[in-house]
């Protein structure tokens, strides 16, 4: 299956123009792509941008936190109602025995690896505070931790078009932040102050090193 809108070098280009380097730091690299908009273009920017850096060869690892898991119906090889581990699981089941190294599953797209998404990542706002207490903030950081990613792997985290505990969750445990922003549209523009609000929260108390990777306008026309 063939949905990758530009090419790999447009790809490569937009990550150089901004002075990312890809794992300079010697391990895997977190990319968080959020908006509180729905309709951006968010999961399709995370969809394109895997297949794109897998063809560059880098490993990639989808995390799909959003509900609606779209990016996992998108790439996944079963629904998500079939997949025995998801990110709800991972997330709010802190009682599974079974090792949790390699989450993951295989996708259409050759090295690309999926966590699926699931409706019940609804829950995730009244259950993560009372499984996790007094961190409930910090749960995906810790899970991200234990897997056994390689140096070379990107993981590109879908989030849900809401700034809920989730997106906290992605916020502190990823290196970078991607925006996508519907070109013309004033609520994207408006909208953009929470964005940064939450960032700014997060950079304060959790995540000192997280990085703007850009702000990328879509669905332009002309």
């Amino acid at each position: 299956m063939e949905y990758v809108a530009y090419t790999v070098d447009d790809v490569q280009k937009f990550f150089r123009q901004r002075g990312y380097s890809f794992n300079k730091k010697g391990e895997a690299e977190v990319i968080a792509v959020w908006s509180q908009k729905g309709g951006v273009g968010k999961t399709t920017t995370v969809v394109n941008l895997a297949a794109a850096l897998s063809r560059l060869g880098h490993p990639v690892c989808v995390v799909d936190i959003d509900p609606q898991a779209n990016a996992s119906s998108t790439l996944g090889k079963v629904s998500p109602y079939e997949a025995r581990v998801t990110a709800a699981t991972l997330l709010m089941d802190n009682k599974r025995d079974e090792d949790m190294t390699a989450p993951w599953y295989d996708t259409i797209e050759k090295e690309v690896r999926l966590i699926y998404g699931h409706v019940s990542l609804t829950k995730a706002d009244r259950e993560l505070p009372r499984v996790y207490p007094t961190m409930p903030s910090i749960v995906l950081k810790r899970r991200l931790e234990q897997m056994a990613f390689g140096d070379d792997d990107i993981v590109l985290i879908d989030c849900p078009p809401t700034l809920s505990i989730l997106t906290i969750n992605a916020l502190v445990a990823s290196d970078y932040y991607l925006t996508p922003m519907m070109s013309g549209s004033k609520y994207s523009i408006t909208g953009y102050e929470d964005l940064m609000e939450l960032v700014r929260d997060v950079v304060d108390s959790a995540n000192p090193a997280l990085k703007c990777l850009g702000i990328l306008v879509t669905q332009h026309d002309g």
